[in-house]
């Protein structure tokens, strides 16, 4: 089973388990000897633009808000000694292992692994030191349960794609909308349907047929076919594309820009990984893996660990979202309001379902009225 975590939001959460945290460690500390936070992780390191540099920057939260320091930190990060964090990155794929053993065997629990390619060394070191705990993120390691040593934490990201595709209804006049994907899964079919259900919901003139647009581009997508595909939706009337099509969507991005319209990254801020079509990218749908270490390193602080097995983040933990900066201020700034106070609120509250596949879409519709 999936557990779900409460609402809170990241400021207010920083200054209630500052309280709870302090008030535990008092009574001997949560890690034995000392606080001490491990974090592993992948072979980009920081500086790639996304889940590492989120992941960091997570860290930095914790530091701030538990008074801490980021061992070995440049620039330097220490706002106190209660809790020591160490953040390492491997050369190659083959030291996860060594990085991850090394952190265990020095005391530091929870150990993080970031990303799905750690979910094999966090399987395998994850049985030579029961008594720590390793929490791996954006993954899942199958059968595992509440009681071992090993949690996964998932996103909700079809909260996260429908919000952006109400984003990209709101913004979208008098055109159609796209959305772009890699491989056909039943994963990509998901986010498919919520990103068409959240324009559909917020643009009644989108509910004509023929007004939202998508296409796979298979197992050999590249920048290239990406391009093609983008550049097709566009002359066909399309305003706006949400590209899911992975690194192959630089290739959305680029005919976005050439044609003057616009594009919706996923998963971290695309406009600073592809600079040159960042004029394009209005926004991008976000994981915030930062809220996400953050939440469940403050858990572990407070209570010796979080239970094992998968649990799933979403909108209600501010764990999705989406990019809302300088600048895209004065574009997404008319609609924040009703994109924010009532979508979202909605979708937090389970106040609105979202359709898990596009055959769903026709009666999901249906219920919405006029």
């Amino acid at each position: 089973m999936v557990k779900k975590t409460l609402s809170i939001s990241l400021l207010a959460l920083a200054v209630v388990l500052a309280v709870l945290v302090f008030s535990a460690c008092g009574k001997g500390g949560l890690f034995g000897s000392k606080n001490a936070i491990g974090v592993v992780l992948d072979e980009k390191g920081r500086g790639d633009k996304g889940f590492n540099d989120s992941a960091y920057y997570g860290l930095e939260i914790i530091a701030r808000s538990f008074s801490g320091y980021i061992k070995g930190s440049t620039p330097k990060v220490n706002f106190g000694k209660e809790v020591e964090i160490v953040c390492l990155t491997p050369k190659d794929p083959e030291e996860k292992v060594t990085l991850l053993s090394k952190l265990a065997k020095e005391g530091y629990t929870p150990v993080y692994g970031i990303g799905a390619s750690f979910a094999e060394p966090v399987k395998t070191v994850a049985k030579d030191f029961p008594k720590t705990q390793f929490i791996l993120i954006d993954a899942v390691i199958p059968n595992l349960n509440t009681n071992g040593n090993i949690a996964c934490i998932i996103y909700r990201e079809h909260e996260g794609a429908f919000l952006v595709g109400a984003m990209a209804g709101l913004l979208n006049k008098d055109g159609k909308v796209g959305f772009v994907g890699a491989i056909d899964s039943p994963f990509a079919k998901k986010m498919q349907a919520a990103f068409m259900a959240g324009a559909l919901y917020a643009n009644k003139n989108l509910r004509s047929g023929g007004m939202i647009l998508s296409q796979y581009l298979g197992k050999n997508a590249n920048a290239d076919s990406a391009y093609k595909a983008a550049g097709a939706m566009y002359k066909k009337g399309v305003s706006i594309i949400f590209n899911m099509a992975g690194p192959a969507g630089a290739g959305v991005f680029k005919a976005a820009t050439e044609m003057n319209k616009q594009a919706i990254g996923a998963d971290v801020d695309e406009a600073l990984v592809y600079p040159d079509y960042s004029k394009a990218i209005i926004t991008s749908m976000l994981k915030k893996i930062s809220q996400a270490i953050f939440v469940s390193a403050s858990e572990a602080m407070r209570n010796g660990k979080i239970a094992g097995g998968i649990t799933s983040y979403g909108l209600v933990d501010e764990a999705m979202g989406y990019v809302y900066d300088d600048a895209n201020k004065t574009l997404i700034e008319p609609i924040k309001e009703q994109l924010e106070d009532n979508i979202k609120l909605k979708l937090v509250n389970e106040m609105i379902s979202i359709p898990g596949t596009e055959a769903q879409i026709p009666e999901w519709v249906k219920g919405l009225g006029e």
